[in-house]
C-alpha cells in the first residue's frame, strides 16, 4: 500500500496533503483478525468431533455402545435441528448465514453424522458389504445439506465422499504414492468423475443456480483429471499419447483465468502444462539415445530458460488480464 501511494503521488494522482492522510491512516487502522477466528473457529470444531471419538474409543467398555451411538445421533440431530429453524428460506443465490455460530454448527453436526453412520457400520454392519451404499448415502446428505445452507465447505466433502463411491481418495499422498490411477479403470473414473464436476459447475453458472459454487466444481474437476491424465503418462504404455488429453483442460483453466481475472487458474494451467511439455521433451531426449553428459547440459539450460520464461508469462499475461 505504502508503494501505491507513493506511485500515486510521484505521478501527480493524489495532493501531497491526501497522500499525507492515506499514510497516516494506512499505518493507524485496526488490523482485522475476522479470517484468524474463523479459522480458530473451524479448527475448533474439528478438533472437538476428533476428541469426542477419541473419549469414545478409550472408554467404549464403560460407556456401551447403544448409549454413544444414541449420544452421537442427538448431537447430530441436535445442530440440524438448530439450523433448519434458524436459516433463511433457500435461495438459488449466494446468501449470508443468519449468525455467528451457524457455520460452526452445521459443519459439527456434519461431522458428528458421519461418524455416527461409521460407527453403526463398523460395530452394526447395517450395510454388510455394501461398502458403496455407505459412502454415497453420507454423501448426498452432505450435497443436499450444502445446497440448502449454501456452504463450500460442505459440498468440497461431498465432492470428496462421492470421489470415494467412485473409487478414489482425494488426498496427495493416494494420489502421487499410492497410485490411485494405477490402472486404466481408475483413470477412466477420473475422467467421468472430471466432466461431471466440471460439468456440474458449468450447469449451476449458466442457469444462476448457486453460481458461485462453480469453482469449486471447476477445482476438483480440473485437478482431478489432469492428475490422472499425467499418471496415465507416467505409467502406462505409449504414455505420451494420453498427455495430449490435458490440453483442453488446460485450455479450459486458461480461459476461466481470464474470464475471471484469476492468477490462481492461471497458474494452475502453466504448471500442468510446463510438466507435460517437460516430459514430451525429457521423453524424446531418452528416445534420440544421444551423448548422456550433451543432454544433460541441453536439459538444465532448459530448466533454467524455462523458469525465466515462466516468471515473465506469468507476469505478462496477468497484467493483461487485470
Amino acid at each position: 500500500m505504502k508503494h501505491t501511494i507513493k506511485h500515486l503521488e510521484a505521478n501527480g494522482l493524489v495532493t501531497e496533503a491526501f497522500a499525507s492522510e492515506l499514510k497516516t491512516y494506512q499505518a493507524n487502522k485496526p488490523m482485522s483478525i475476522f479470517w484468524h477466528i474463523r479459522t480458530l473457529m473451524y479448527l475448533g470444531v474439528t478438533l472437538l468431533a476428533t476428541g469426542l471419538g477419541t473419549v469414545i474409543y478409550k472408554n467404549i467398555d464403560t460407556i456401551g455402545h447403544i448409549t454413544i451411538v444414541g449420544i452421537i445421533g442427538l448431537l447430530s440431530a441436535g445442530c440440524f435441528y438448530y439450523c433448519f429453524k434458524n436459516a433463511a428460506p433457500f435461495q438459488p443465490d449466494k446468501w449470508a448465514s443468519p449468525n455467528t455460530w451457524f457455520d460452526y454448527i452445521l459443519l459439527l453436526g456434519v461431522l458428528l453424522f458421519i461418524t455416527f453412520e461409521g460407527y453403526l457400520q463398523f460395530q452394526y454392519n447395517i450395510f454388510g458389504d455394501r461398502y458403496g451404499t455407505a459412502t454415497i448415502i453420507p454423501a448426498a446428505v452432505i450435497f443436499g445439506l450444502a445446497y440448502r445452507f449454501d456452504h463450500l465447505g460442505l459440498l468440497s466433502m461431498g465432492i470428496t465422499l462421492f470421489a470415494s463411491w467412485l473409487g478414489i481418495t482425494l488426498t496427495p499422498k493416494s494420489l502421487l504414492m499410492e497410485s490411485t490411477f494405477s490402472d486404466v479403470d481408475a483413470v477412466q473414473a477420473g475422467f467421468i468423475l472430471c466432466a461431471i464436476l466440471i460439468g456440474a459447475g458449468y450447469l449451476g453458472a449458466s442457469k444462476n443456480f448457486k453460481k458461485h459454487f462453480d469453482f469449486t466444481y471447476y477445482n476438483f474437476g480440473f485437478h482431478l483429471g489432469a492428475i490422472a491424465v499425467l499418471v496415465a503418462t507416467f505409467n502406462f504404455k505409449l504414455g505420451w499419447l494420453w498427455i495430449f488429453l490435458i490440453a483442453p483442460l488446460v485450455a479450459g483453466a486458461f480461459y476461466y483465468a481470464k474470464i475471471n481475472k484469476s492468477f490462481y487458474a492461471l497458474l494452475c494451467a502453466f504448471i500442468y502444462s510446463y510438466i507435460a511439455v517437460t516430459y514430451l521433451i525429457i521423453k524424446g531426449c531418452i528416445s534420440m539415445g544421444a551423448d548422456s553428459i550433451l543432454w544433460a547440459y541441453l536439459l538444465l539450460m532448459y530448466f533454467i530458460g524455462s523458469s525465466i520464461f515462466a516468471i515473465q508469462f506469468l507476469r505478462r499475461t496477468y497484467k493483461q488480464m487485470i
